[in-house]
């Protein structure tokens, strides 16, 4: 956004996407002055998306993008006495996986499981991960995934994550490497532990 205001012809130059099962939008980044958050925007919104009140954040992009990265998930939640390894088909996971129910959903990230693990059978061989940066997931959706036997794990980014990337910080200087470097750390934290809690968690009847 500082760079659209310093050196436009360098901001042009700039190409930002959103992949959606495979498919990829073009995006561009926006501030909102009435939040004081910057978030990414559809150049042309596909259909049936429903943004959460004046788009992505950057810090939630870059959460989902960074999970997708990950072979292995290791769900951590304390209090709970969460604490699950989980491995996944990669080539068979994605960011924005769309679920038409009773109404059409998308999830941030969409996990095929690896099927030598007893999760793979207690979960119907799928998990989803909604990233929790500025709400939580609502009650309709999560009731919705829950009566169809689909599992979802929420993410937490905490406000010490997000102070420390800063990207929502006003005044922030976003450029594309800095966005690919948050990622690339965002991943490395991931590959740690991943806190949260399920919000959705069925057992299939085999299972149980």
């Amino acid at each position: 956004i500082r760079i659209k205001e310093t050196n436009n012809k360098r901001y042009k130059s700039l190409d930002f996407h959103y992949e959606i099962n495979g498919k990829k939008y073009r995006v561009y980044p926006k501030f909102s002055k009435s939040t004081q958050k910057a978030y990414f925007a559809f150049y042309n919104k596909p259909n049936g998306i429903n943004t959460d009140g004046g788009g992505e954040t950057l810090t939630h992009y870059v959460a989902k993008t960074a999970l997708l990265n990950l072979s292995q998930l290791h769900l951590v939640n304390n209090r709970k006495n969460i604490d699950l390894y989980i491995s996944i088909n990669k080539n068979k996971s994605c960011n924005e996986k769309r679920f038409d129910f009773e109404d059409t959903f998308y999830a941030d990230v969409y996990y095929e499981l690896d099927e030598r693990q007893e999760y793979y059978y207690k979960w119907y061989g799928k998990l989803v991960l909604e990233v929790e940066v500025t709400h939580k997931v609502d009650s309709n959706k999560r009731l919705t995934f829950e009566k169809n036997n689909v599992p979802i794990f929420e993410v937490k980014i905490s406000e010490k994550m997000k102070n420390e990337f800063g990207l929502e910080t006003p005044g922030a200087k976003i450029t594309e490497s800095r966005i690919k470097t948050a990622i690339e750390k965002m991943t490395k934290i991931f590959e740690k532990n991943i806190y949260g809690d399920f919000i959705s968690n069925p057992s299939s009847e085999e299972y149980k």
